[in-house]
């Protein structure tokens, strides 16, 4: 009858309990079409609405007027001298420099992943609604690590002997980690010439106090090493413990051994080499806050003994060479890794140093009584892997110095200039990818897992730039054409979506799960967190099919929590961790927007 057809002032109780759109009819349209009664949405009376605090009100009003600003290119300098009923301090002017987006953020520190990724996108728009921690990212740094390092550096916390060789392993677990350590961490690093370690292993095996002070350190930093590159199960299966208690007890035996070669003195390149990897294996367990504090420690070593120059011949060797460049290169890369993680700035890209790129050679060319260097091979070699890293890092620092010329107190990503228009940072990383392809990439063969894990290698860099570049934009770069805006954040979500679809192949890739250690330190963060974010805003059609289907897969970020942040030998990383619950909360809002589609 046509009195029943008038609409309903809310939605029918089923719709609302299913979350779907009531046509507000009565009876809807989805009630009727199942012959199911419709019933109205009896609604009790409201309680009392959840008062925010003052302080959070205006907090959200001045982060509104700060981007308002940002957008037209403004710096604000807020100074309040003296603040009274009367007069406060405000000076406002125009520059290219970057204005921070959140309240308490300095604006000369990096926009490395955890200040790009702001807590913001991470918690959503409200302070007060889903528990999750202001700082949600550096709360689960807090809380999933035990201890910040400094006993490595103090020398304090042990008890007992300080006999070296009495930390050793037995002789069978020690060819067992040598093994591991070369099946599984060697091909990615290559700090060291293996052959010559391996014949120092094969003769002092036996008599372990026939070792020098170097050799037990550089033994424990692969002994550690070795440990974290595998599973729990594997521990316990072939070496009788789990894996958080071995790296614990070799970290604590690096505790004697490098005071005992003078480390912080000493100008022994193994001595520098067993420092640099120890840190490497301890990104697994340790916060990289306090890794990039030690790690300092190593670079200003390096320096002093000129590791940071392109020296050539005189009294120091050509194997001697390679090996000092492999050394501070791998010493390099940790730090612009750690320092990225810890979001303190490209700290080893700021300094002025000339060393030369490792040779493109297999290690069976090198060996320690060589008189001259071994011609370099065009193509890939056992050392492609480590030389696509260096120069990714080699063209990171080039453009980020481009970037300090421009904005010299700039203090973000080499692709985070507000100053350097969107297409002008796509035409060069996309001259950087052709030129990566044609000296490396194009003869890589994908049957083999070394030249799989660099392509892998390559797309996860390539991916980080381009959301840097996506999300920071120029002025010149706004535009009022709403169709322009689309098609950038349609850019920036297939670029994410293909780093992740790389990562999972990677993962799931039988063939590089002794790799994994690896792999599960090089998530790609940055394109889970903004696809979630902007699947809130395109929750529908098939770029938003394809994120959700590799988004829900079993191996993505949210199943391994522990992997990424780090473990403990007393537990597991908690369910609830602020890490967990902001990727849930982001999750669950972009997935409540697909319903609602």
């Amino acid at each position: 009858p046509a009195s029943q057809s008038y609409r309903q002032q809310h939605s029918c109780a089923l719709c609302h309990q299913r979350k779907v759109k009531c046509d507000k009819k009565n009876p809807c349209s989805y009630c009727a079409s199942r012959g199911v009664p419709c019933a109205p949405l009896t609604r009790s009376s409201p309680g009392p609405r959840k008062k925010r605090f003052p302080e959070a009100e205006l907090l959200a009003r001045l982060r509104a007027y700060e981007a308002a600003l940002k957008s037209y290119g403004a710096d604000i300098n807020v100074i309040t001298s003296r603040y009274n009923s009367d007069s406060a301090a405000v000076e406002v002017k125009t520059s290219t420099k970057p204005v921070s987006a959140e309240l308490g953020q300095d604006r000369h520190s990096s926009d490395s992943w955890p200040r790009n990724v702001n807590d913001k996108m991470l918690k959503g728009p409200s302070e007060d609604e889903d528990g999750t921690a202001a700082r949600p990212i550096f709360s689960t740094y807090d809380n999933a690590f035990m201890g910040d390092g400094s006993l490595l550096m103090l020398n304090s916390g042990l008890s007992g002997t300080t006999d070296l060789p009495s930390l050793h392993p037995s002789p069978v677990q020690i060819f067992q980690l040598w093994q591991i350590y070369l099946d599984n961490v060697h091909p990615l690093l290559k700090i060291f010439h293996a052959p010559t370690i391996q014949q120092k292993i094969l003769r002092s095996v036996n008599d372990l106090s026939s070792i020098s002070p170097p050799m037990h350190a550089l033994l424990f930093g692969i002994y550690s090493a070795a440990v974290m590159s595998m599973r729990d199960t594997t521990c316990l299966d072939n070496l009788t413990d789990d894996r958080a208690t071995l790296a614990y007890r070799y970290q604590a035996a690096t505790r004697y051994a490098l005071p005992a070669c003078e480390y912080l003195r000493s100008s022994d390149t193994t001595v520098l080499q067993a420092a640099v990897l120890t840190f490497i294996a301890m990104t697994k367990i340790m916060d990289p806050r306090a890794i990039l504090c030690m790690s300092a420690t190593s670079e200003r070593s390096a320096r002093r003994n000129g590791f940071h120059l392109n020296t050539k011949g005189g009294h120091i060797s050509p194997f001697e060479t390679e090996m000092r460049r492999r050394v501070w290169w791998q010493l390099m890369v940790l730090q612009i890794q750690v320092a990225e993680k810890a979001a303190a700035g490209p700290s080893a890209l700021s300094w002025d140093w000339h060393t030369a790129l490792p040779l493109n050679v297999n290690e069976s060319e090198l060996h320690p009584e060589m008189k001259t260097e071994p011609l370099e091979h065009q193509l890939p070699t056992d050392m492609i892997f480590c030389l696509v890293r260096f120069e990714i890092a080699c063209f990171v620092r080039q453009i980020w110095r481009e970037v300090q010329n421009q904005v010299p107190d700039f203090g973000g990503s080499e692709f985070g200039s507000p100053s350097t228009p969107l297409a002008e940072k796509l035409r060069a990383i996309d001259a950087f990818v052709q030129s990566l392809q044609a000296r490396y990439l194009k003869s890589c063969d994908l049957s083999t897992p070394l030249h799989i894990m660099t392509r892998y290698y390559a797309t996860y860099a390539i991916s980080k730039w381009k959301i840097s570049a996506y999300t920071t934009a120029s002025q010149t770069d706004q535009s009022p054409d709403q169709k322009v805006t689309e098609e950038r954040q349609e850019s920036l979500m297939r670029v994410c979506v293909e780093a992740i679809e790389a990562y999972t192949a990677c993962f799931t890739n039988p063939a590089l799960e002794r790799f994994n250690w690896f792999l599960t330190s090089s998530v790609p963060f940055l394109a889970y967190v903004h696809l979630l974010f902007n699947l809130r805003h395109r929750p529908a059609g098939e770029l938003a099919d394809r994120a959700w289907a590799v988004i829900t897969t079993k191996t993505d970020v949210h199943g391994r929590p522990k992997w990424i942040w780090g473990l403990s030998p007393s537990r597991e990383e908690p369910e609830d961790s602020a890490m967990q619950l902001a990727f849930a909360n982001l999750t669950v809002k972009a997935w409540e927007a697909r319903e609602a589609a």
